[in-house]
């Protein structure tokens, strides 16, 4: 069908351009659609290899946290420190990554930091729910 249609096309990109970012970011949200997990992360965590971006990193951890990965998405934000403390939504989920391995107290502090710096409370309410 459409799915593996979409699918062979996305292996064929990367096949024929494997530096190609935006190509494993399909095959990612291809996998989610399809319930793939481990292969939607595999995916993302390539595109965050090829272009550690905060969209990039955002994408990834969100689908980790999401998925029970959230000490993995700790690690990999800790990892781009550097990103984080430049976008207080990505540290907002910093925080929700922390509350999900039972860090609350560090989780607060960090939520705390993050709603300082978010531009409306709507922005920081989308990410932490």
């Amino acid at each position: 069908g459409e799915m593996t249609r979409a699918k062979s096309l996305a292996r064929a990109g990367i096949q024929q351009t494997p530096d190609e970012s935006a190509w494993h970011s399909v095959m990612g949200g291809l996998a989610m659609k399809e319930n793939d997990i481990p292969a939607a992360i595999e995916s993302y965590q390539t595109v965050m290899q090829m272009v550690p971006s905060p969209a990039n990193l955002l994408t990834l951890v969100t689908v980790q946290i999401e998925n029970g990965k959230a000490a993995d998405a700790q690690a990999l934000l800790r990892d781009h420190a550097d990103i984080v403390n430049q976008q207080p939504l990505l540290q907002a989920v910093m925080g929700r990554a922390l509350y999900a391995v039972g860090k609350q107290s560090e989780a607060r502090q960090v939520f705390a930091r993050s709603a300082e710096r978010c531009q409306s409370f709507d922005q920081l309410f989308g990410v932490i729910t």
